[in-house]
């Protein structure tokens, strides 16, 4: 997967920072990419690639507060990104060695393709301190949620460089 670089660099940008979505707010439903900066706690506007965009435009989050008020179940639901990543890789890999900007613009273009071809998705439920704000509950979000939220990015980067290690062992005896 060539273009597991890429996507954690992109996606991970606005992960260390949170995402989330509340849908019990007032009937609020929406994406992470609309939903980013108004709830999760201390949150900033976040500006997004084209590509970045896509995919949270197809992550959503519920949150269910518990009864202590300190913490929430947050259910996170994202695109398969194995699934997405692996198109990606063939399609790259098709198109020969592309580098710098033509990589850029070429991963982008692949990603939101194979965003659309897989509908499948991931469900992930982790544990998230919340605290209110103006009323509203907002997650703080931890390595578990941010693991959900960018479908274990991270570890999907680790299989592929492992695989990538492998093969060329396998080849280079």
């Amino acid at each position: 997967m060539i273009a597991a670089g890429v996507l954690a660099a992109g996606l991970g940008a606005g992960v260390g920072a949170g995402v989330a979505a509340d849908w019990r707010r007032g009937g609020v439903d929406g994406s992470l990419a609309e939903t980013y900066a108004d709830l999760v706690y201390g949150a900033a506007e976040v500006q997004m690639r084209d590509f970045e965009k896509a995919y949270y435009e197809r992550v959503f989050v519920k949150l269910e507060v518990e009864e202590d008020g300190a913490t929430a179940q947050a259910t996170v639901a994202t695109p398969d990104l194995k699934l997405v990543l692996a198109d990606v890789d063939a399609a790259l890999r098709s198109e020969g060695a592309l580098s710098g900007e033509d990589y850029q613009a070429g991963f982008a273009a692949e990603f939101i393709k194979a965003l659309e071809a897989h509908p499948e998705t991931v469900t992930s439920q982790v544990t998230v301190e919340v605290r209110r704000d103006g009323g509203v509950w907002k997650l703080v979000p931890n390595d578990a949620y941010d693991t959900a939220v960018t479908c274990d990015l991270a570890g999907l980067y680790v299989q592929y460089y492992e695989q990538m290690m492998n093969d060329y062992v396998d080849q280079n005896p």
